[in-house]
């Protein structure tokens, strides 16, 4: 009888003795995704506990490590797979990546170098070489890693965007504008590649100003490649051939050169407007679903037919942030500045911590030419939304915009920076 006690810790001792690394490991990898780190750390240190060199154990929590931003961390533990397999080539890439979010450039480039040796088949380490790059400003050799990246991989949407980055600091907007188009069509709710596309546009309506004013005119050609042609031989103006811009027009046309360049995506609005349409049919007195549609109209650049949907909301709703800063939006867009700073300050009385509203305040400045009182607001949205790249790609605008191509470029590549920070390979 005294002996049952005995036999029954015997069992449990033999019980626990058969829990393998791999059952820790498992475990780890259930607790992360539960979005509980302090279990997954316990789980995984008890697997390597039971068997130090297991590489996966290593792997998952240097993943987890880079998902907390705790990056000296996370390279430790790569380095530890490397010590155990010196021919583990995702671990290389892997610690290259995290090197590059702690601004060890050269020491990624030098991690993806040898990765790519050992596996020349591989996308991610041509991209993480490539943003690498990107962030030294080496940017046609970022260009030859993303080319073989997008070869490898076509369909990845990151690649794409940063190669985008990269043709728009050469200032090759066109081909950047193609590669964010790109990226769209395999994510068309990527907010990021929406914002630099806008901004290549911006920046290439800012050169085409600028050659017109210069007596060169833009017109539509087949072929891809830019070419001017002798005034003498066609008009009274050298001419710019671009794939995809408009014919030839007369110099007292209006042109509207963004063409087929300016593809508007207006299918999600149409869809938006139809739905608040629906909903104001089934309750005329629906001010989401004027505020619904407004927003949407606003979105789909029919900015008068937006004003009479905010002017409900407004009527009865004096004080609604949202629906000032759409009418804002929407009078900047049609010219009427000086109202449209009216409604931004009002919306700023009401709330002065939504950086959406320094934003678009901000980017009315940009439209009058004040650029340095447009970076006062790109500030705000940079400190009430840190995160987030849009601050830095519209102050990066600006700050190109005075000259200053230190400061914009900075701006630009912390947009980069931003856009794939915490991003998993």
């Amino acid at each position: 009888m005294a002996k049952k006690p005995a036999n029954r810790r015997k069992k449990r001792v033999k019980k626990e003795s058969k829990v393998s690394p791999e059952f820790y490991n498992s475990q780890g990898m259930a607790k992360a995704k539960e979005g509980n780190p302090k279990a997954a750390f316990e789980n995984y240190e008890k697997a390597i506990q039971l068997k130090p060199d297991y590489t996966d154990a290593y792997m998952n929590r240097a993943e987890l490590y880079t998902q907390l931003k705790k990056y000296q961390n996370a390279i430790e533990d790569y380095t530890s797979i490397i010590e155990y397999d010196p021919k583990y080539y995702q671990a290389y890439i892997e610690r290259g990546w995290v090197k590059f979010l702690s601004d060890e450039e050269e020491d990624a480039i030098s991690d993806c170098n040898i990765g790519i040796d050992l596996n020349p088949d591989l996308f991610q380490g041509y991209f993480v070489r490539g943003v690498s790059k990107n962030y030294l400003e080496r940017f046609n050799e970022a260009l030859e890693d993303f080319d073989i990246a997008v070869r490898l991989n076509p369909k990845h949407t990151d690649t794409y965007f940063h190669r985008g980055n990269a043709y728009m600091e050469l200032e090759q907007y066109e081909t950047a504008i193609a590669d964010y188009d790109k990226a769209l069509e395999i994510n068309p709710n990527d907010y990021r590649c929406r914002e630099q596309r806008h901004s290549a546009i911006s920046m290439l309506s800012h050169d085409i100003e600028s050659l017109e004013q210069e007596g060169i005119e833009y017109v539509g050609d087949p072929d891809e490649e830019i070419s001017v042609l002798d005034s003498q031989e066609s008009s009274s103006k050298p001419i710019i051939y671009i794939d995809g811009m408009l014919e030839h027009e007369d110099d007292d046309q209006d042109v509207d050169w963004f063409g087929d360049i300016l593809d508007i995506e207006n299918e999600d609005s149409m869809q938006e407007i139809e739905a608040a349409d629906q909903m104001i049919k089934d309750n005329p007195e629906n001010l989401d679903a004027f505020l619904m549609r407004g927003i949407a109209k606003n979105k789909g650049f029919d900015w008068k037919a937006a004003l009479p949907d905010f002017e409900k909301v407004l009527q009865s709703q004096p004080d609604n942030v949202d629906a000032l800063n759409g009418r804002a939006v929407a009078k900047s867009e049609i010219g009427m500045y000086e109202e449209a700073h009216q409604d931004f300050d009002r919306a700023l009385q009401l709330d002065d911590k939504n950086p959406m509203t320094y934003y678009n305040k901000g980017l009315t400045q940009m439209s009058l030419g004040l650029f340095e009182e447009a970076i006062k607001c790109f500030n705000r949205v940079i400190e009430l939304d840190p995160d987030n790249p849009i601050g830095y790609t519209a102050r990066s605008m600006a700050y190109e915009e005075l000259g200053d191509t230190q400061q914009a470029t900075k701006d630009f590549l912390m947009v980069a920076k931003l856009s794939i920070d915490g991003f998993d390979l």
